[in-house]
């Protein structure tokens, strides 16, 4: 009897010792699982912030390039403006000359007419009809000039002096 009571007193050892293993392994397993799983969800975070990282600097570097094409274009836009005041200027300054020089010219063949008539004498003009010329007054340079309007710019044109 003491044999078969061995054997009994084996059998739950055996067992419990089985358990204690199975439970070592699952233990074992449940840890190596959740530090792999662990090491991914780092590799990925990792992953995920570098590509926002990126995708962050492309935006920066997109919206930096766009700020830097305004500001030039603004610019551009400051500098023709300016010129095209420049321009309008210089103009109204040419006309005003232009319609003070042909005023002048027209009050001097008026001067030269009226000497004539006054002391008889013939001007240079009327003894050499082939140089005499008429000159008008110009009230405004349009009366001389035609400015037509060309992609935003004015461009001038002469008439034939034929």
């Amino acid at each position: 009897m003491s044999s078969q009571n061995q054997n009994t007193h084996q059998k739950p050892t055996i067992q419990i010792i089985m358990q204690i293993i199975t439970t070592v392994l699952t233990i074992a397993f449940i840890t190596t699982a959740s530090v792999v799983i662990y090491k991914y969800q780092q590799t990925k975070d990792a992953q995920t912030t570098e590509r926002q990282t990126i995708e962050d600097k492309r935006y920066a570097d997109k919206t930096a390039q766009e700020q830097k094409h305004y500001e030039e274009q603004q610019n551009f836009q400051k500098q023709l403006l300016k010129l095209k005041r420049a321009k309008q200027q210089s103009m109204a300054e040419y006309n005003d000359n232009l319609t003070q020089a042909l005023n002048n010219q027209a009050n001097q063949n008026s001067l030269g007419d009226l000497k004539s008539l006054l002391t008889g004498t013939p001007d240079d003009d009327e003894a050499n009809p082939e140089k005499h010329f008429e000159v008008t007054p110009v009230n405004k340079l349009s009366d001389f000039l035609s400015i037509d309007q060309l992609d935003g710019l004015q461009k001038i044109s002469y008439p034939s002096t034929n």
